[in-house]
């Protein structure tokens, strides 16, 4: 017993031969100069909420047949942000418009409540540190109304704000989708 207690004791006085991983910082010359770039810039709480916003709707995506994925993009000339979802399908206005529904809904399924939808919108952009005391309180209604639902289909896209059932709506007329195959009638 007196061998182990005398080994801890050895133990905890001995300097630590190495830092630990997480207490170690990157050395800034390491690295490939794109890499250092990288290293230098920092993240806005914009970029933050932006990617919170496409990990959201990519977790929503993987409920939903035929859609394969999304994307959060601002759209500076627009004055919007898009969550953009991929559906694997033709375009077809109804059932873009439907499954546009159907993704913001499950997405913001508190989405009546503006109050409660602006805070949940805040929450995407907020810093995990106390600097939030500068926030302008208009942000979360800021966010409601450039915040929109994009459903990308092969031929067309449709598109629907937080709080209107109205869709925008464009047609790609490149793209032609082949109509669908008759059955030949049954002998």
């Amino acid at each position: 017993m007196r061998f182990l207690i005398t080994l801890l004791m050895l133990t905890l006085a001995a300097p630590a031969q190495a830092q630990l991983q997480f207490e170690s910082k990157p050395d800034p010359a390491a690295g490939p100069p794109g890499i250092r770039w990288l290293q230098k810039e920092p993240m806005s709480l914009f970029d933050l909420g932006m990617m919170e916003l496409t990990n959201t709707a990519n977790k929503i995506a993987v409920s939903f047949e035929n859609v394969r994925g999304a994307v959060t993009e601002y759209r500076p000339e627009k004055g919007t942000i898009a969550v953009t979802f991929y559906y694997a399908a033709p375009y077809a206005a109804e059932m873009c418009t439907a499954q546009a529904k159907r993704l913001r809904d499950a997405m913001f399924p508190q989405r009546t409540d503006v109050a409660r939808l602006a805070a949940e919108l805040n929450s995407y952009f907020m810093s995990y540190g106390p600097n939030n005391d500068n926030r302008p309180r208009s942000l979360g209604q800021e966010l409601i109304a450039m915040l929109r639902i994009s459903i990308y289909m092969q031929g067309g896209i449709c598109q629907l704000s937080l709080v209107s059932d109205t869709p925008e709506v464009w047609e790609d007329p490149t793209t032609a989708v082949a109509p669908p195959v008759a059955k030949a009638p049954d002998k």
